[in-house]
């Protein structure tokens, strides 16, 4: 993997989708593929999540499943999802304010804020 980045696959990604909107309705799951350049973690991480805030909003989606690899400066991510069956708060959008990635015994941790 490219650029020191870390590997993640599976379902323990983030769940900013909880904060906006229940995946639980209607089960009919759908999948999406993105490529996002990313210079360093801080810049993947907000791409990727600014790009599931678009898809939220746009198409409806919630994801809760996720994979990920790096092809240089490239992340390529497979997402599977459903659509949003009510929505409770809305995510305005991600920022780099007071953003941390930090390595922890557990993996890593990142602190995140989102305008509300």
């Amino acid at each position: 993997m490219g650029a020191g980045f870390p590997v993640v696959a599976g379902t323990g990604c983030p769940r900013h989708v909880h904060l906006d909107g229940d995946p639980h309705g209607d089960r009919t799951t759908q999948g999406e593929d993105l490529a996002l350049p990313c210079a360093d973690l801080e810049t993947c991480l907000v791409a990727f999540l600014s790009e599931l805030l678009f898809i939220n909003e746009t198409e409806g989606l919630a994801f809760d499943a996720y994979s990920f690899q790096m092809d240089g400066l490239v992340l390529h991510a497979h997402l599977e999802g459903a659509a949003i069956v009510s929505q409770t708060k809305e995510i305005k959008a991600v920022t780099y304010h007071n953003l941390s990635i930090r390595q922890t015994e557990r993996g890593m941790e990142v602190s995140i804020v989102f305008d509300v």
